[in-house]
């Protein structure tokens, strides 16, 4: 797969909105922080035509994700994933880059877009998805390829239960490795998010780095959504240290990892 054939013709000006975004978190002066931000808003502006109308070609600013969507488009549904957060995938990108042999562990593949993240980045792909979204095989066919001298491994099925099986059945896991950076993006439930995250932290090295997308840090009491009481019970507890959120994903470093949590499908009571 040639991905610079393949991405949008929009690449090079998605690129000036990767920087811009890099300059927003960079800057330390009011005007070159007013400048950047302005740029920003206006590459955001522009992705929110992007995700209304697929056939578009302004890019993701990631050759080897639009290069992704080429093939997968046909088969994807709404649920179009990470492809156009590009603070998640710098992120995500920069954290494998600093590991020395990466493994990338997540739940919610979807189409691959945060997978192609860590692959680019020299990351192996531990990957868990429910499995109903059409474009997973295909996009994980099309990652296989784009990635030979790599290892992705997609396991489907309920996350909560195949993250209890996975120390034992992931090939990638032997011989006790760990994961490095982790994904959190499965369902959007408590019990699921909770169970991910927690879960997660068992396959964890030490002080991996670990994200929550889709998460609302503005939320009050009931009004927040699964995703975000999760990560606030996780951060809470210790489960999770360093944390900060940006506008739709929270990051942070794996503290103690929970060893006492026990999962009945979606619901768990501490042992």
């Amino acid at each position: 797969l040639d991905l610079a054939t393949e991405a949008s013709n929009g690449a090079r000006r998605a690129a000036a909105c990767v920087e811009a975004e890099a300059a927003v978190d960079a800057c330390d002066d009011a005007v070159s922080c007013a400048l950047a931000e302005e740029t920003a808003e206006r590459c955001a502006e522009r992705q929110m035509v992007a995700d209304a109308n697929p056939d578009s070609e302004l890019s993701s600013g990631y050759a080897d994700l639009d290069a992704l969507r080429t093939v997968a488009a046909p088969f994807e549904t709404r649920l179009r994933g990470s492809r156009g957060n590009r603070r998640l995938q710098g992120a995500i990108r920069r954290a494998a880059r600093a590991a020395e042999t990466p493994l990338y562990c997540e739940t919610g593949f979807n189409v691959g877009y945060s997978a192609a993240a860590a692959l680019a980045a020299g990351a192996d792909v531990l990957s868990f998805d429910i499995g109903i979204v059409g474009a997973a095989a295909v996009g994980a066919d099309v990652l296989r390829q784009t990635y030979p001298d790599r290892r992705l491994e997609l396991r489907l099925g309920d996350s909560c239960e195949g993250l209890e099986m996975a120390a034992a059945a992931s090939a990638l896991l032997a011989g006790g490795r760990t994961c490095d950076v982790v994904l959190v993006d499965g369902g959007n439930d408590f019990g699921t998010a909770d169970c991910d995250l927690r879960r997660l932290s068992r396959l964890a090295a030490p002080g991996a780095a670990v994200f929550v997308a889709n998460v609302d840090p503005e939320c009050v009491g009931l009004a927040c959504d699964g995703r975000t009481v999760a990560w606030r019970g996780a951060e809470a507890e210790g489960l999770v240290r360093d944390a900060s959120c940006g506008r739709d994903f929270c990051e942070g470093r794996y503290g103690v990892p929970d060893l006492e949590s026990v999962f009945f499908g979606r619901e768990y009571r501490v042992a």
